[in-house]
């Protein structure tokens, strides 16, 4: 609103035109408002609304600009190329943040869908509660704890292990991790884990 008003105010003093500087302000405020709701979308983790949001803005203004060259309205299409600017760079200031929500799927238990897409997309596993696990492998999977102390859990079937470790004793930080004959041991791992020296398992960082 503040900028739809600082554009009516200026708008208005350099025309004189009432009604053309209120319709000038509502158009400013309404894209502050779409770039608004686009941050919003991914601060709330729906980026590809987010997405969406940025190309349909993106959309309008450059195709409004071509309009108003043809029609010899140069001003209107100045203007509009300072929003098309304004547009490109909150895509690619969006863009890292929106590509980070849309792959991170943390907690989530809905972006995988058995042991393979664990092995296919380890990092995915990270974040996930015991539930989440126990619902992704499904039937005929055993359930135990993990780790010396027996502080983390683990679910087995055959020479397949997919587990958790919340650290402390050796470990510093907690980690997730599956192993196999296949696969060897592999730990999916975050910012506070601190490797062991002398681990014979690949460590995968989801930084």
């Amino acid at each position: 609103m503040v900028a739809g008003l600082i554009r009516f105010g200026f708008n208005y003093a350099d025309t004189g035109d009432f009604w053309g500087s209120i319709g000038k302000g509502i158009k400013t405020a309404g894209f502050v408002m779409c770039m608004s709701f686009a941050i919003t979308l991914v601060a709330l983790k729906f980026p590809y609304l987010a997405k969406a949001v940025v190309i349909v803005m993106l959309s309008y203004a450059g195709e409004n600009v071509l309009k108003n060259i043809e029609e010899g309205d140069y001003a209107t299409a100045l203007e509009l190329v300072t929003h098309l600017t304004a547009q490109i760079l909150l895509s690619k200031i969006l863009g890292p943040y929106i590509h980070k929500a849309s792959t991170s799927g943390e907690g989530t238990g809905k972006d995988l869908s058995s042991v393979d897409d664990i092995i296919s997309n380890p990092k995915n596993l990270y974040g996930k509660s015991k539930s989440d696990v126990s619902k992704i492998l499904g039937d005929g999977w055993t359930e135990g704890a993990y780790g010396s102390s027996k502080t983390g859990w683990k679910f087995t079937k055959g020479d397949q292990s997919i587990f958790y470790h919340p650290g402390g004793g050796v470990h510093v930080g907690s980690y997730y991790g599956y192993s196999s004959g296949a696969t060897g041991k592999i730990k999916i791992v975050g910012s506070d884990y601190v490797p062991i020296s002398g681990d014979k398992a690949r460590v995968i960082n989801v930084e």
